[in-house]
């Protein structure tokens, strides 16, 4: 196994899990006390933000065992830069998270070097 690849995995379940707890301290915590949105919507809100964590750790688990071939990889790369500087233009780079997944986008082109 890559090196590179498994701090790769490692960084995604451990931004999953982060990301699960901040969510749920920082964000939903709030809305439940006076939700400017209905309820339905708030639901599926709740829920994407955790399928997003869930989807870190099913990738970082398979970048831990399944070796990437280049096609793999270079998907995994542009996901991965394209979702960072999304997150960072957006949040006009106040949310720490396109910084770890663009670690994450090094660390597998890295294992193809």
């Amino acid at each position: 196994m890559s090196p590179w690849l498994f701090i790769a995995g490692a960084l995604c379940c451990a931004l999953a899990c982060i990301h699960s707890i901040l969510g749920e301290r920082l964000i939903f915590r709030r809305w439940r006390d006076g939700l400017p949105i209905p309820r339905s919507h708030a639901g599926i809100i709740r829920a994407s933000w955790h399928v997003l964590s869930l989807l870190a750790v099913a990738v970082g688990l398979v970048l831990w065992r399944v070796p990437l071939d280049g096609l793999s990889a270079a998907v995994l790369i542009v996901a991965f830069a394209l979702s960072a500087v999304l997150i960072a233009v957006w949040t006009r780079f106040r949310h720490p998270g396109w910084l770890v997944i663009t670690v994450i986008a090094l660390l597998v082109l890295a294992s193809r070097l």
